[in-house]
């Protein structure tokens, strides 16, 4: 995987969250226009959400960008066996964390 290839998909994921974020958004705001509301009630909606909005977009941002530069760092340093022996070890660790969670001490 190039640099460029890996830029590219890192901005596409960024692209991709900022649109479901504004859907979202949107999708708030017909709600809301469906169901009637006063002045007072659509500022207050306005407000409660733009701030979120903000923080949940710059986080995803950052999260993408972080997540890309482990990737290309975890490539660079590892060959493809320490690779496959560390994912491998994730992968069944959480395995076992989820089987006893699920059979053995159940949800809830």
């Amino acid at each position: 995987m190039t640099s460029q290839h890996l830029l590219n998909s890192a901005l596409l994921v960024a692209v991709l969250t900022l649109v479901v974020k504004v859907a979202g958004a949107l999708k708030e705001l017909v709600v809301a226009y469906g169901f009637g509301t006063a002045p007072e009630l659509g500022a207050f909606i306005f407000s409660a959400m733009f701030p979120a909005f903000l923080i949940n977009v710059i986080t995803g941002v950052l999260q993408t960008a972080i997540v890309s530069g482990v990737a290309a760092l975890w490539t660079s340093l590892l060959n493809a066996e320490s690779q496959f022996r560390f994912t491998t070890l994730v992968t069944n660790a959480g395995g076992i964390v989820c089987n006893e969670y699920v059979f053995r001490r159940g949800p809830g």
